[in-house]
């Protein structure tokens, strides 16, 4: 069947006087075909083939459908072939998909944006570098680049934990000398602890951070690589263009050279979009519209919960931190820098208020240790050793003053661990009475013994009713009238 084009040259060849058997062997067709054509033009019939239906045709909606849904061509084929009449082959419906998908192919906008406005931050695989020990670990580049000039900043790192990730930032600010208003990151969990459309949830210490240099974050959309397009790209250019074929000491070697080359090539390049070196633009245009750093940097820390024991103490890093006695069994938001240690009531990590604060520590070293405030104890409980003692001196003062004296002397003489002896000695006045144990102090002052035990035996021997002072008088007279004089002991001897 002849199409459109071959009906004008037929058309034309006519036009120029050649016969029609002339134009059949010009042509390559029959002169039927040729008097056919030329009948058709004449009649004004349209000229293009008609769309001979698929066998596919009938179901092309449901195709469709199933492609926004993100199936499979295998799963799609299967279930046309269960919930429709169709009959045909997997290409037939692979061949539809294909054509489906080039259709639907996105199209993006170019967004320009202004001198100091946004910045885009990510993080790219490296490999392998030792660290400052020598140690071999994983490493990764961090990505900070302004979108206006495409000046950009790399920084290789062992860790994506929050303090590396904020302190890099601190590092890219002094760098550039400000702050932009907008800073894009890529649902990193250093900073997006759940990605959401609408109200993503911050890490808390990212959000004050925030807060604290004045840039609003701008998480991406899930599964859209396109919002950090830039970010993305700096990582495939720093990996291709420095990193490939390189070899380091460590990673101190690592960014010693990095900060070489981004001065020397990554800056004074000619940038493919904006056609002029990044540094010149940025010097011209971008510089000033940052906005100034603060007075002092963010204090870095750790944000974290803990349950407060029904001791009013919480444990971090093996240590003990007094809580106030109300949140006992509650968990709290510990935040934790280098010096201090900070407890608030549980917060909420969306809030932009700071939360209550109700203990704050100095940071212990080492493991262990206490760190307590005796105002976090009710107040019932909040007893100095000095009154503590003074107590049970008045109890034993109540049964007489032997007992006083004799808790005076259990007290120097066992210092640590007096208020055992004296809890059983005031036990015992519950079974024998405030004189029985009176009366038995006395006796055990009188021969200097001193303990429990002591006072238990006198009285379950009921020592304490016998006329001890006048046994021992009596005693120590006989003593005395058996002793003979030296003088005797030195006749016999000569």
């Amino acid at each position: 069947m002849l199409g459109v084009a071959m009906h004008i040259t037929i058309k034309t060849l006519s036009g120029m006087g050649y016969s029609k058997k002339k134009i059949a062997e010009i042509v390559g067709c029959s002169r039927k075909t040729v008097r056919r054509a030329l009948a058709r033009m004449e009649r004004g019939e349209d000229l293009r083939r008609k769309r001979i239906s698929s066998i596919i045709s009938p179901y092309e909606e449901i195709v469709r459908a199933k492609v926004a849904q993100e199936l499979s061509v295998v799963r799609i084929h299967e279930d046309l072939l269960k919930e429709t009449a169709y009959k045909g082959s997997y290409d037939t419906v692979k061949r539809l998909v294909r054509k489906i998908k080039k259709e639907s192919k996105p199209v993006y906008m170019h967004n320009v944006s202004l001198p100091g406005e946004e910045a885009q931050v990510d993080f790219g695989y490296i490999g392998r570098l030792r660290d400052s020990v020598g140690k071999l670990r994983k490493a990764w580049v961090f990505c900070y680049g302004l979108s206006h000039s495409k000046i950009d900043y790399y920084e290789a790192v062992h860790s994506q934990k929050v303090e590396v990730f904020l302190l890099s930032h601190i590092h890219a600010f002094h760098y550039f000398g400000g702050v932009p208003r907008i800073i894009k990151i890529d649902n990193l969990k250093s900073a997006v602890l759940k990605a959401h459309f609408y109200e993503p949830e911050y890490q808390r210490d990212y959000f004050l951070f925030s807060k604290h240099y004045g840039f609003s974050p701008s998480p991406s959309r899930v599964r859209t690589p396109t919002d950090n397009a830039q970010a993305e790209s700096r990582i495939k250019y720093v990996k291709r263009n420095f990193f490939q074929g390189r070899k380091f000491q460590d990673i101190d070697d690592c960014n010693r050279q990095l900060r070489e080359w981004m001065e020397s090539v990554s800056h004074q390049r000619i940038h493919g979009t904006t056609k002029r070196k990044p540094r010149e633009l940025f010097e011209e245009e971008e510089r000033a519209k940052l906005q100034p750093l603060p007075g002092e940097d963010y204090e870095l820390s750790h944000w974290s919960r803990r349950k407060v024991g029904s001791n009013c103490h919480l444990v971090f890093d093996s240590n003990y931190y007094s809580v106030p006695y109300a949140y006992c069994g509650k968990e709290v938001t510990l935040q934790v820098t280098e010096k201090l240690v900070k407890v608030y009531e549980r917060i909420n990590p969306l809030s932009q208020e700071e939360g209550k604060l109700v203990a704050t520590h100095p940071r212990l070293r080492g493991q262990g240790k206490f760190q307590t405030n005796p105002s976090h104890y009710p107040s019932w409980k909040i007893v100095s050793r000095t009154e503590y003692q003074e107590r049970y001196r008045k109890k034993m003062a109540e049964i007489g003053p032997s007992a006083e004296r004799y808790f005076r002397e259990i007290v120097r003489l066992q210092e640590g661990y007096w208020s055992k002896v004296i809890h059983g000695l005031l036990s015992l006045r519950k079974k024998y009475g405030p004189e029985a144990v009176e009366l038995a102090c006395k006796r055990a002052l009188y021969y200097e013994a001193y303990g429990y035990r002591v006072i238990k035996n006198i009285l379950e021997k009921r020592l304490h009713l016998q006329a001890w002072e006048e046994q021992k008088a009596q005693g120590s007279l006989l003593m005395s009238k058996m002793l003979r004089p030296l003088e005797d002991y030195e006749s016999l001897l000569h």
